[in-house]
């Protein structure tokens, strides 16, 4: 249960270093500008349109989130991390995740 702890904050000081909560109060905004102005144009179920088109822009702009946040840890994992890694030494991984504690 730590080390969950400690993953989920490293997660979240990531998000937040890389910008991530900017851009999903972005997407959220331009997904529900964009549905408020298909539903006034829309002539029958607006509110269907206006929900399926919000989920369905929300979903891809997670789906980006998610990928970005990826690619943006991955860039700046640390060196000695990564190659422990790609050495196969656990006790350098070990170390890592007991110097986080």
């Amino acid at each position: 249960m730590h080390a969950t702890v400690i993953l989920a904050s490293n997660v979240l000081l990531e998000a937040r270093r890389s910008g991530l909560p900017w851009l999903a109060l972005a997407s959220i905004a331009a997904a529900v500008v964009l549905a408020a102005f298909l539903s006034q144009v829309a002539l029958t179920e607006s509110l269907q349109l206006q929900a399926a088109l919000t989920a369905a822009l929300l979903r891809a702009c997670g789906v980006f989130l998610v990928v970005l946040a990826v690619a943006s840890s991955t860039a700046r994992a640390p060196r000695k991390l990564t190659r422990a890694v790609s050495t196969g030494s656990r006790s350098e991984c070990s170390v890592e995740l007991s110097a986080a504690r």
